[in-house]
């Protein structure tokens, strides 16, 4: 994504990761990668509902960038954060599995 800003989607977790919720980081977006990570920090020491936090800098269309923004997510088999947002969902949802229990999918 060549004209991309980044969101930082970050998320409150139990010790052992098997409980996760996103949580507010009032949807700021970065004009580049770099700045956003320099975020990550910050924004994980705020999270105080949940004992963990994992966050990623995600890149996002910014012509369809909102305060709102969705996004899909999972843990990797390799315990990697996956993140992508989804454009034109307005209905709430948020979209979440457990890679642990599906086998990881490529393509």
């Amino acid at each position: 994504m060549e004209n991309a800003v980044f969101a930082l989607f970050m998320m409150g977790c139990g010790h052992q990761l098997d409980v996760c919720r996103p949580v507010d980081t009032h949807a700021e977006l970065f004009e580049d990668r770099t700045t956003c990570e320099a975020g990550l920090e910050s924004a994980a020491r705020n999270v105080d509902t949940h004992p963990m936090a994992v966050g990623k800098c995600v890149a996002v269309d910014p012509a369809s960038a909102t305060a709102d923004m969705r996004f899909k997510w999972f843990f990797a088999a390799n315990g990697e954060l996956v993140v992508d947002p989804l454009y034109g969902t307005s209905n709430g949802t948020v979209i979440a599995d457990r890679a642990d229990r599906l086998p990881e999918r490529q393509g």
